[in-house]
């Protein structure tokens, strides 16, 4: 399959519902099955939120996103790399 099938461009959002993130996590493993390698998929929306950063899609791995900072104010939450 041709990188970028999953159709998942690059954005950044946050996720806050069980619903969101199953539709994610579909997506995610539309091709392979990505999220079989995740430590934790059941997640307590009530006491956590999901940060979602997607990059550009490359040709080839060695590529990362590095997150230095979060931080939050009382509408935003501010992330950093």
């Amino acid at each position: 399959m041709e990188n970028g099938t999953e159709e998942i461009i690059q954005s950044n959002f946050v996720i806050i519902d069980s619903n969101k993130w199953n539709e994610l996590m579909t997506q995610m493993n539309s091709v392979n099955n990505v999220t079989k390698d995740f430590i934790e998929t059941n997640i307590d929306f009530n006491q956590y939120q999901i940060i979602v950063v997607f990059d550009q899609i490359y040709g080839n791995g060695g590529h990362s996103i590095d997150i230095t900072t979060i931080s939050e104010t009382e509408n935003n939450i501010i992330v950093k790399s």
